[in-house]
């Protein structure tokens, strides 16, 4: 059974008191069994044999949606919780993170940039266009995710295909950057990473 977080102070909020109860059992429904980025495909007649009351959708998206964009139309039918992603796992993005990966597949494959979401905690991903995402978010070279995280756009396939790309993120020259730490990267720790990143394509070469 999965288990979510969940808002209590939703209760004090005046959007959700004004809504009907219906449209109230209507949106804790769909929190709860949207998928794990948040989209939710609309499914109207069972909606109304588990709330026991008519739903129209038009209207009920109405309320949700006064004074804030609470749920998105996407362009394949299905609903898109703009907050739930954030809420459930936080606003930092992790290219490390099997769940994030996973996330990420289901907005691309609805038509949904990353960047609408995580903004610029995704990195360089938000600067590549929605079908090298999905490159990206479909691909099962576990190394992938990383190193587009930390780069500019390029044809992802091209970038990993050439192992110096890789160790050059190890063997950049060295400088100073803003925050006092050597290299091309933000942090000693994206360095280290970079290392390890390195040694296990190494590994995989030598198998």
């Amino acid at each position: 059974m999965a288990k979510r977080f969940t808002d209590t102070e939703i209760w004090e909020q005046d959007w959700y008191i004004d809504l009907p109860t219906k449209y109230k059992l209507t949106w804790n429904y769909i929190k709860d069994k949207c998928d794990n980025c948040g989209i939710w495909r609309p499914n109207k007649s069972l909606l109304q044999r588990i709330i026991g009351e008519p739903i129209n959708l038009e209207d009920f998206l109405t309320f949700v949606n006064i004074e804030k964009s609470r749920i998105t139309v996407l362009p394949t039918g299905r609903w898109f919780l703009r907050d739930f992603f954030i809420f459930q796992y936080g606003d930092k993005f992790s290219p490390t993170s099997q769940i994030h990966k996973g996330a990420i597949k289901q907005l691309v494959a609805n038509g949904v940039h990353p960047k609408e979401i995580l903004g610029k905690s995704i990195g360089e991903i938000q600067n590549y266009d929605l079908e090298e995402v999905k490159e990206i978010a479909y691909s099962k070279d576990i190394n992938i995710l990383l190193i587009a995280y930390h780069n500019p756009y390029q044809r992802v396939k091209d970038k990993v295909k050439d192992k110096e790309y890789v160790l050059s993120l190890t063997n950049a020259k060295k400088s100073k950057n803003e925050n006092g730490f050597s290299g091309n990267f933000k942090s000693q720790g994206e360095e280290l990473m970079a290392k390890r990143l390195h040694k296990g394509i190494e590994e995989k070469n030598e198998v």
